[in-house]
């Protein structure tokens, strides 16, 4: 994957703003959070990352990933105006993609 792909996670700065607005953090204490989410975006599509198998299988489960609801709530807050929800959507794909792939 080119830079482009992973741009928007670049812009994050680390505020948590995505995670302490997301319902899903208070509904499951074991969600990651989509703040952990979003950097491991940024990492799975990044080619010059090593690690992309190993942290697909660490968020690939329901306190990861598919914890996400796509509500959009840490999409709005995000100062950076980072569409998080996008982001981890394309995480949701990407897992499909492979799953089917196998």
């Amino acid at each position: 994957e080119t830079q482009q792909a992973f741009e928007p996670a670049l812009r994050c700065i680390l505020c948590a703003s995505c995670t302490s607005s997301c319902p899903i953090n208070r509904a499951n204490p074991n969600y990651l959070g989509t703040a952990a989410l979003l950097r491991a975006f940024r990492y799975i599509y990044d080619s010059r990352d090593s690690a992309t198998d190993e942290r697909l299988a660490r968020i690939d489960n329901d306190d990861g990933v598919w914890g996400c609801k796509s509500m959009w709530w840490c999409t709005d807050v995000c100062p950076k105006g980072i569409p998080v929800t996008k982001c981890l959507g394309q995480i949701k794909r990407l897992l499909k993609q492979r799953e089917k792939n196998k």
